[in-house]
């Protein structure tokens, strides 16, 4: 073949599509290196966890028409479960201890029919313990004179069983028909949220109009006697209300 012949086929294969080289793919990432940009858009992050709160309240609704025959009875709720009512209180606390454990992170235990939200008017919200005239009438205690400054003496633990039992001391809110009112820290040394009623309670502050959400739980109360008085009645269950 002449020299000349050669030469142009030899640059017409050089240009030719076909024959070009494609540039190499990039390399795939190995199984442990990390993934970044958009390639890592695709990894599953963990679902938070359930409100246990939230849980019980689910568990309540799906159960509604099948509970109304066990209205008045005690009804107990964890774990996202309806685990049973019975007529006492201590059986249905059995029930509830027994599927539980010590310290769950809520239970509800309350007397089905009492559950609810709803709305009420206190003179003034200024302490965190707060005895109310209900409290006062349940136990048999007289009501203190009109100014008197001294502490409503009782003994408070949660009906349910799961929590601890302590003696407080709390000042008497004249005019309000409630048990008590807790403080958060309380609320928290005694487990309420362990012996929850459903539902919320608004109560407003009448001499300024501002109002408070509280959550609802069911606690035995006894009074503590005072030097040389008698022995107090026995424990009675009674409304308190903690912060939401």
């Amino acid at each position: 073949m002449r020299p000349r012949v050669l030469a142009v086929l030899l640059l017409v294969a050089a240009l030719s599509p076909s024959c070009a080289s494609s540039p190499a793919p990039p390399p795939s990432p190995s199984a442990g290196s990390p993934s970044t940009g958009p390639a890592a858009a695709g990894t599953a992050t963990p679902a938070p966890a359930a409100d246990p709160r939230a849980a019980d309240d689910a568990a309540l609704a799906a159960a509604a028409s099948s509970l109304e025959p066990l209205e008045g009875h005690f009804l107990a709720v964890t774990g996202g479960k309806v685990i049973g009512g019975t007529l006492l209180r201590e059986d249905t606390a059995r029930l509830l201890r027994a599927a539980a454990g010590p310290a769950p992170a809520h239970a509800y235990f309350f007397l089905l029919g009492t559950g609810g939200d709803r709305r009420e008017s206190l003179p003034a919200l200024y302490a965190d313990r707060l005895a109310g005239d209900g409290l006062l009438a349940a136990l048999g205690l007289p009501l203190p004179p009109e100014g008197s400054a001294a502490p409503v003496r009782v003994t408070l633990e949660p009906a349910s069983g799961l929590g601890t039992g302590a003696a407080l001391e709390l000042v008497h809110a004249r005019g309000w028909r409630g048990g008590a009112i807790l403080g958060e820290g309380d609320a928290a040394a005694l487990g309420l949220a362990r012996s929850g009623i459903p539902g919320t309670v608004e109560v407003v502050e009448l001499l300024s109009g501002r109002s408070r959400l509280y959550r609802r739980a069911l606690v035995r109360a006894a009074a503590v006697p005072g030097p040389g008085e008698s022995a107090p009645r026995p424990p009675v269950l009674l409304e308190v209300l903690y912060p939401r």
